[in-house]
């Protein structure tokens, strides 16, 4: 129930129950009771469907990985100059310091790299979060970088999760990322391009994301 509880959009009357100043005998409610089992953490909001070309076709496409990682590196090692590539990634650990969750992004234009950036994110997340944040950092810092109008921009994710709520709906955690993620995209429509599925980091690619 707690759970069910933090799902609720942010204007459902449950949520809007829950968020009141309350008596002193309500602060004892089995709702409110059920809410406080788990940590804080930002309510999803309610959105409309959002769907891209391709949305629906699994990301890959039933191919291996290795036969896919082959196949993208051939395809990026062609690209032209000016083509920009987006990389991300994000990463979990633990060590006596405790749970360490973060993100990373390389943008390439044609092969040369041209910046890069990371950081650290909430304990209470997980790996996929930290992918999809460290998309969308990478998609704002393309935007800020020296372009021509007929730039265009490939997002390269390797986790087919992450593609699935890229190209189609917002996953509920770490909804606010998917959500402003589709606004660029929709915004620069035919700049902005999500592989279908991009294993084939290089070796130096990964480290400089790590």
């Amino acid at each position: 129930m707690a759970l069910r509880l933090r799902r609720l959009d942010v204007r459902h009357p449950l949520t809007m129950r829950l968020t009141a100043p309350g008596h002193r005998t309500q602060n004892g409610t089995r709702l409110r009771s059920a809410d406080r089992l788990l940590p804080g953490a930002p309510r999803p909001i309610l959105s409309p469907p959002h769907y891209t070309p391709g949305c629906r076709t699994d990301p890959t496409q039933g191919i291996d990985k290795e036969t896919a990682a082959a196949s993208f590196n051939d395809w990026w090692n062609a690209l032209p100059p000016n083509t920009v590539t987006i990389f991300s990634d994000g990463s979990e650990s633990y060590d006596d310091a405790g749970k360490h969750v973060g993100y990373g992004y390389a943008i390439y234009q044609g092969q040369a790299l041209v910046a890069t950036g990371k950081g650290a994110i909430n304990t209470l997340s997980h790996v996929f979060d930290a992918e999809a944040i460290g998309a969308l950092k990478g998609l704002q810092k393309a935007l800020t970088l020296p372009s021509n109008a007929d730039t265009q921009r490939w997002l390269c994710i390797d986790s087919t999760s992450v593609i699935w709520c890229k190209r189609a709906n917002a996953s509920d955690t770490s909804q606010w990322a998917f959500l402003e993620s589709h606004r660029l995209i929709d915004r620069h429509a035919g700049q902005y391009t999500v592989v279908p599925w991009a294993p084939g980091y290089n070796r130096a690619t990964r480290q400089r994301i790590a």
